[in-house]
């Protein structure tokens, strides 16, 4: 439990750290005495519970404002970029203030030393801070386990630079799993976000859809991520560059049948999509120009002289490697603006439709490292590896700065 108290008393302060100590030892408390580091602790960080005074200076070093608390909680209430904290308790020494202002919040303590009433006020309420948040603790267990899951194709080429960017150094070796997964933390302002990894066994759909569900299973994500490196499509992107996919489908659906002694496929895809505040973000840093040159400068290997786009649209996944342009052709007749193609991502986003509940959002972020065709080599490799996973780690940042 994280608890800031906002005064300008620091006898009254240390009075009410005390009181917090008395309940839990371990409880984790800020204080601070002007309005203007109240906002700073507030923007920077989540609460549960404020304990706030109603007189308070804007700065220390002037004047008392009679309703400077008033004044911090309603701009904290207006604008989005504070975390509003969970129970926010009024303090005050002043009994008509107390009755003034009783509406504006949760519960207003009368504070006098000459009496513990406000002791016994103030606990009630730092066990019903404790009591909510371990409600919402076990809330969590039925619930969404880690904030991202990330699936790769492959551990060297994909899963390597995942690791290194998220700083997943953790190995978690299961008993009853031959798959090692990889864990770790990143602080997006001040949210700790719980991040699990892992790579497949086998390139293909079928080996994707079972590792993808077995990372659901086990770790039930939010959000379920797939990076790496695609096949592109000429004319339509460039080496390295980011294809968002969506829609995307298995261009394998279908039955072939026979037409004048000839084998005819006849596709039936089944396209699927992601999410659309998902979306709105990704089309949002798409227009963010210095954001891409800034990946590809920091890119210190071997790099195209295009410069770097993000794209969003139409993608393919199937079985096999795809190094013909008949066989991209192919595809292209199944949707004219195809942008991608690769052998697992569908299957990513079919495990996430249709897994047991809670079902996380899955979104396949990929860069382009050849074009399927009769000259499909390795040469920028690495480089879509990075320009996925670096774009990946923003759209992260941009999902958690909204919640």
């Amino acid at each position: 439990m994280k608890i800031l108290i906002v005064d300008d008393d620091i006898n009254k302060i240390k009075d009410i750290i005390i009181e917090i100590k008395k309940v839990n030892a371990e409880i984790e408390f800020d204080y601070c005495m002007e309005i203007i580091e109240a906002k700073r602790k507030i923007s920077t960080k989540y609460y549960d519970l404020l304990v706030l005074d109603i007189m308070l200076p804007e700065r220390i070093d002037s004047g008392v404002l009679s309703d400077g608390g008033i004044q911090l909680l309603k701009e904290i209430r207006r604008r989005e970029k504070y975390k509003y904290p969970g129970i926010i308790i009024g303090m005050t020494s002043d009994n008509e203030i107390v009755k003034k202002y009783r509406s504006e919040f949760f519960s207003i303590i009368h504070y006098d030393t000459e009496y513990c009433n406000w002791k016994d006020e103030l606990n009630a309420y730092i066990i019903l801070g404790i009591n909510t948040i371990m409600r919402l603790e076990k809330r969590r267990e039925m619930d969404y386990k880690y904030d991202v899951g990330i699936v790769c194709a492959v551990r060297d080429k994909e899963l390597t630079p995942v690791r290194e960017l998220f700083k997943l150094n953790t190995e978690v070796n299961p008993t009853n799993d031959y798959l090692p997964y990889y864990e770790g933390i990143i602080d997006i302002n001040g949210k700790k976000i719980r991040i699990v990894a892992t790579s497949c066994d086998e390139m293909g759909l079928t080996s994707t859809a079972v590792v993808s569900m077995k990372l659901i299973e086990k770790y039930r994500p939010k959000y379920l991520f797939m990076t790496g490196i695609c096949a592109g499509v000429r004319g339509n992107n460039n080496f390295g560059d980011i294809i968002v996919a969506d829609p995307i489908w298995n261009y394998g659906n279908g039955k072939y049948i026979e037409i004048d002694g000839k084998e005819i496929f006849q596709p039936d895809p089944h396209p699927l999509r992601i999410d659309i505040n998902i979306a709105n973000i990704i089309d949002n840093l798409r227009e963010d120009k210095e954001l891409f040159k800034n990946i590809k400068k920091e890119f210190e290997d071997t790099r195209p002289e295009q410069e770097l786009k993000c794209l969003k649209g139409s993608f393919a996944s199937g079985d096999a490697v795809v190094a013909t342009k008949k066989k991209i052709d192919a595809i292209k007749e199944q949707s004219r603006k195809l942008l991608g193609i690769d052998m697992e991502s569908y299957s990513v986003h079919y495990a996430g439709n249709y897994c047991t509940k809670m079902n996380p959002k899955v979104v396949t972020i990929k860069s382009v490292s050849d074009f399927g065709d009769e000259e499909k080599g390795d040469k920028y490799q690495k480089y879509a590896a990075y320009t996925s996973v670096k774009f990946l780690y923003k759209i992260i940042e941009q999902i958690f700065n909204k919640e």
